[in-house]
């Protein structure tokens, strides 16, 4: 049963790829002089022909195929850096443009430069690859970035227009350095450090607190889109994990003696803005949000735990980017983490120990952006 539905799957699938192909009536002329009529469609990519008659669908190499007609249209077979495609002249002239099926084109100028173009994909990056065919009609360049949509008598209008057109030396036009500057890829900076934690620890809703330091590292990525434009390099968005170890810590602010260390781990989506982004010094603050997971081990009176933690956590940043000479950067970076809550307390036979500990941190670190 499973074997059935996997044909009918099959089947399926490759009735759904046929109807997506566009058939048009012709003939197809093979190398023997045979010729046959049928519903047509040109798979340049594929170097094939697909021939359909009824239900019935059958492929022919191009290398069996001296000519094609499609419609009143006659595609003959020509040469472009080393692969073979059948193509129906739609301009002449220092740049020729030609159809080869579908919504596929090709652009072959005099000098040998040629672009093959597809005006149903990636329709967003034609204005940028007609404008290097171009590059030497600078007139004809500046209305390429105004086109919203590209079909077949928009390139053969671009086309004649170059061909007749006054050729000089390429210069950016106004429209281009626009588009250019909005295509700026995305910047980014990995970074890893180290630094210490200092820890202010209070129990149950007390406001007495005793301090807990601890050593950690830490390693992240800051990236600032290339979308933001000119904000780009003022504004960035950083994922940054660390880990933190503190030594073990006996308190007198618990009610009862209590001896603790914890170990924390955090990861934090931030956004910071750097001022003087130029500059050998460059200021930034910022702020960030995400998640710890605190382990506790210690004692409450003699009687031991080891019970783990989590919380939300949000954290105020600044800090400060030295520019080094080699383009790296070391930064200094503070961040606080305001007080939130773990519950520790655990069973003793039959009792439970409460513990409730209140942690808030200023941590500060050394990190060095490559």
């Amino acid at each position: 049963m499973k074997s059935i539905y996997t044909l009918l799957f099959t089947f399926f699938i490759s009735i759904t790829a046929l109807n997506a192909q566009t058939f048009t009536s012709g003939t197809i002329t093979q190398n023997d002089n045979t010729v046959t009529q049928g519903r047509l469609a040109i798979l340049s990519s594929e170097n094939k022909v697909l021939l359909k008659d009824g239900f019935n669908t059958r492929s022919i190499s191009m290398d069996q195929i001296s000519s094609v007609t499609l419609g009143e249209r006659s595609y003959e077979k020509i040469n472009v850096n080393n692969k073979t495609v059948l193509a129906h002249s739609l301009v002449s002239g220092k740049a020729s443009l030609s159809h080869l099926g579908g919504d596929n084109y090709l652009i072959l100028k005099e000098d040998g430069v040629s672009r093959l173009l597809n005006i149903s994909k990636n329709t967003s990056q034609l204005p940028g690859e007609l404008a290097v065919l171009f590059g030497d009609c600078n007139s004809l360049r500046d209305n390429l970035f105004k086109t919203d949509e590209f079909n077949e008598s928009t390139l053969i209008d671009y086309s004649s227009q170059y061909n007749n057109c006054d050729y000089s030396a390429y210069s950016p036009t106004e429209k281009e350095v626009k588009w250019a500057n909005s295509q700026q890829p995305d910047k980014a900076r990995f970074y890893a450090g180290a630094g210490v934690g200092f820890n202010s620890v209070s129990f149950f809703d007390s406001s007495d607190t005793e301090g807990l330091t601890g050593f950690g590292i830490q390693v992240g990525v800051m990236v600032s889109p290339g979308f933001l434009g000119k904000a780009q390099g003022n504004v960035h968005i950083s994922l940054e994990g660390s880990a933190n170890f503190s030594g073990d810590n006996d308190f007198g602010n618990a009610g009862t003696p209590v001896n603790l260390k914890v170990n924390t781990y955090r990861l934090l989506l931030s956004t910071e803005y750097v001022f003087n982004k130029t500059g050998t010094f460059q200021p930034f603050v910022g702020f960030g949000i995400g998640g710890t997971s605190d382990s506790f081990e210690g004692n409450v009176n003699g009687r031991t735990f080891d019970i783990s933690g989590g919380n939300v956590i949000y954290a105020p940043k600044a800090g400060v980017l030295y520019k080094l000479k080699n383009g790296k950067h070391i930064g200094l970076v503070a961040t606080y983490i305001p007080d939130y809550e773990n519950d520790l307390s655990f069973p003793d036979g039959e009792a439970v120990i409460p513990l409730i500990v209140n942690s808030q941190y200023l941590n500060i670190g050394i990190n060095y952006f490559f």
